[in-house]
């Protein structure tokens, strides 16, 4: 047998392991072949693969990075490289590998996915949004990148839009447990909120469809005090409304197609001016943002200062 069939009776019997999910042999025969040929990189990639699957993170990125050495532009080296380096809790070297591979292959929703795991564990939640946004936008059928990113709006304690994406997480796949607990969780915020002590909950005390209970201890207030404190509250409400309106708005209309943009010109080959423009965008939109989150916060506080004097 010559060299040249030896080595593809290895290979095919590295790759026939592979498949069957006999990851300790496939590793075996996958170095066997390489001995033969050293600067094949499809056996170097599919020996990372074997490697991963046994839980050898390092020796998987050392044959992947062999790969990308071998071939720079693979995308599926740079993406899986990327995917390894999440699992490894290594996020920095995840998104360099992941952006080098979205340059390369800008239709991989694994890639937009990965990417959006390395973001939002590193708490780059503005970051990690789109990515996953685009993830879906490639794969509507991706389960895990909804339930990924209701984790992150969680985290960013937007309970309803968390809520909204879980539910899709699990539309798709009914008996996804960690969409599941995350959508649980999400209800459960809701009823706290809706348990607790509201703005109007002084006026109407819950004792007082109780007859036996003990007389309240705040203080009855007086119809005049009634309706100035009607008045009050409904003109900060109202103002609180129209501040948070204008907040979203924003959001949608300016800060978040600013950084959709920002997000392109970092993960995908852009020239210089177009990243400085899109820098100053964005800039830009979050130089109204602040008055106006400042605005929202104010009103807020006042709304509770105003509740205290009313006690």
């Amino acid at each position: 047998m010559t060299e040249n069939a030896d080595f593809s009776a290895r290979r095919e019997k590295a790759r026939t392991l592979l498949r069957e999910g006999q990851y300790q042999p496939a590793a075996v025969a996958f170095e066997e072949a390489l001995l033969l040929n050293p600067d094949d990189a499809d056996m170097h990639e599919e020996l990372a693969m074997a490697h991963f699957m046994l839980g050898a993170f390092e020796s998987a990125v050392r044959h992947l990075q062999q790969t990308t050495r071998l071939d720079p532009k693979r995308a599926t080296a740079l993406i899986n490289l990327g995917a390894v380096y999440n699992r490894m809790g290594d996020y920095t070297k995840a998104v360099d590998a992941l952006r080098r591979g979205i340059q390369f292959d800008r239709r991989s929703s694994e890639a937009y996915y990965n990417l959006g795991f390395a973001y939002r564990r590193s708490k780059q939640w503005a970051l990690a949004i789109p990515a996953y946004r685009e993830a879906i936008r490639l794969d509507p059928k991706l389960a895990e990148a909804y339930q990924n990113l209701g984790t992150v709006y969680l985290e960013m304690n937007n309970v309803q839009q968390a809520l909204a994406n879980f539910r899709k997480a699990l539309e798709l796949r009914p008996n996804f447990e960690k969409a599941r607990v995350g959508l649980e969780k999400c209800q459960t915020l809701i009823a706290d909120a809706k348990r607790a002590k509201n703005p109007f909950g002084r006026l109407v005390s819950e004792a007082a469809s109780d007859p036996a209970a003990a007389p309240a201890s705040a203080r009855t207030l007086t119809a005049e005090e009634r309706e100035h404190d009607r008045q009050r509250l409904m003109q900060l409400a109202g103002e609180l409304g129209a501040a948070a309106q204008q907040l979203l708005d924003l959001l949608k209309d300016d800060l978040e197609p600013a950084l959709v943009e920002l997000n392109k010109t970092t993960t995908q080959p852009s020239p210089r001016a177009a990243m400085v423009e899109n820098h100053q965008i964005f800039h830009n939109a979050c130089k109204q943002y602040a008055p106006l989150a400042t605005r929202v916060r104010e009103l807020i506080t006042e709304i509770r200062a105003h509740e205290t004097s009313m006690q």
